[in-house]
């Protein structure tokens, strides 16, 4: 390949590199946004707190919403868009904290200075969410270990 057409293909490459990555977490924020718009509209004044959140999923761990109802937990992967769910807090018999790095959860220990919130419920089923070191104090108040 002669040099005056290496030049055009490496500027492509390298601006495919750059501008791939950028324009995923773009559309990733523009879906969070949405999520949480849809939640605030969905629970209207039940609605007490929202937050983004990583959604623990062995072996995944993806971006998503978390939000606290006056009687439900509603949850929102921002990726993987199939990813949705709520859990009763009627059924919620257990609220574990742990810090990350320090968490059972292999793939929760990723997210450094993070608060893992685990939920199990009597049907047995476990729901685990990272959520940031900033906002978790709100959650451990309003959703304390038991």
């Amino acid at each position: 390949m002669e040099w005056r057409y290496a030049l055009p293909v490496v500027v492509v490459v390298v601006s495919a590199v750059v501008a791939i990555p950028l324009l995923m977490v773009q559309r990733t924020r523009k879906r969070a946004r949405q999520a949480v718009e849809r939640f605030r509209n969905r629970a209207g004044a039940s609605l007490k707190l929202v937050t983004g959140c990583g959604l623990i999923r062995p072996p995944n761990r993806v971006p998503g919403v978390l939000a606290l109802l006056d009687d439900r937990v509603l949850f929102e992967a921002v990726v993987a868009l199939d990813d949705r769910g709520e859990v009763p807090l009627a059924q919620v018999e257990a609220v574990t904290w742990e810090d990350a790095p320090d968490s059972r959860h292999r793939m929760a220990r990723k997210y450094r200075g993070a608060r893992i919130l685990s939920l199990v419920t009597s049907t047995g089923d476990e729901h685990v969410f990272a959520i940031a070191a900033d906002t978790a104090p709100a959650w451990e108040a309003a959703m304390p270990a038991r």
